[in-house]
């Protein structure tokens, strides 16, 4: 397979994206289908949060049509984001409950599992594979559903992720995976079209970043297995993984712990995400969303820079560094949050 299928992937999706998008937002402002400005939200216009429809069908499009019907099992993992992506449509439109929510990534990653997408730590240890995998799994989606708060910045960070996995997929001749990859960047690349700016069109959604976060997992996880086997570097596959993933997650960790120690619920809304110190520190939502999306960049430029050459306990140290240093840049000239109210808890944390 050469070069030009996975330009073709990436360029396809791209198209469908831009026209699909506008037609979501038509529909949307007919049936008033909007996302309403809260306590937590910058914006006060009417917005609607289905752009992961235009993203989803796009990508989907696109890699049926280069995998089908050679992908196996691949094809059929990535398809069981359409589950998470139907109940996080109604949770976009209605309310679904957390239990609910939780349930559904947890069945969607035992899936993933079975039909070959897990993280062997230890041969023959059924159990504590599955474990680490549906864990690994409802943390990334959680993740990028809480990174997705400001316009451009999940889109920004999926295409890099999506771009970097899809690199590496290639390099080590992983052909369907690269497709996948490559197809989805080139979706999220067009919902930018309608989202990057400081008035976005038309927002991801959880039934964006729901699915952003499962396919994260599955590249992630395909990733370290590659490394895994015989022939693969466990540790530069480990690097790469964390690299791309770092900003959503520590972003997660750090503000989970520190509602802990004020004595909230994690799942309590407010705004110490490392995008709203930037917003609130007067910094317009694309300047913020670039300088997230170069901090993720750096992170990736490190992970395959380090490769093998350090202690892969090292590695995350080093590659979490700039993530560390962008807190403590806005944390030194941060102003103090107002915490909104319990009746303002965030809606959509978790997935």
């Amino acid at each position: 397979m050469n070069t030009w299928t996975y330009t073709l992937s990436f360029v396809i999706s791209l198209v469908l994206a831009m026209a699909i998008i506008p037609v979501v937002i038509n529909y949307a402002r007919r049936k008033q289908l909007f996302d309403e400005p809260g306590a937590r939200k910058k914006h006060t216009e009417k917005v609607s949060s289905l752009g992961g429809i235009g993203i989803f069908i796009a990508w989907a499009i696109s890699a049926g049509m280069l995998l089908v019907p050679q992908s196996g099992n691949t094809m059929a993992a990535f398809a069981l984001a359409l589950p998470l992506f139907i109940l996080a449509i109604i949770d976009d439109i209605h309310t679904v409950g957390v239990t609910t929510r939780l349930v559904f990534q947890a069945l969607t990653a035992v899936l993933a599992f079975e039909l070959g997408f897990k993280l062997e730590l230890i041969e023959n240890a059924w159990l504590l594979n599955l474990g680490a995998t549906v864990f690994v799994t409802m943390a990334m989606i959680n993740a990028f559903n809480l990174i997705d708060g400001i316009n451009g910045l999940s889109g920004i960070l999926g295409t890099v992720a999506s771009v970097a996995f899809g690199w590496h997929f290639f390099s080590n001749g992983y052909e369907q995976l690269a497709i996948a990859s490559f197809a989805y960047a080139g979706a999220l690349v067009g919902f930018l079209r309608f989202n990057f700016g400081n008035k976005a069109k038309i927002f991801m959604g959880d039934n964006g970043s729901v699915v952003l976060g499962y396919f994260m997992a599955l590249m992630t996880i395909a990733t370290i297995k590659i490394g895994n086997t015989p022939n693969g570097d466990l540790a530069t596959a480990f690097q790469l993984s964390f690299g791309v993933i770092a900003l959503p997650m520590a972003d997660m960790f750090k503000v989970s712990v520190t509602r802990v120690l004020n004595g909230n619920s994690p799942f309590f809304g407010d705004r110490s995400h490392v995008h709203h110190l930037y917003v609130d520190n007067e910094v317009s939502h694309p300047v913020a969303s670039i300088i997230l999306g170069i901090i993720q960049l750096t992170t990736v430029v490190l992970a395959v820079i380090l490769e093998s050459r350090v202690f892969w306990f090292i590695a995350p140290v080093l590659i979490l560094a700039p993530y560390v240093i962008a807190n403590l840049f806005v944390l030194a000239k941060s102003r103090s949050i107002t915490t909104p109210s319990r009746n303002d808890a965030e809606r959509r944390v978790p997935a």
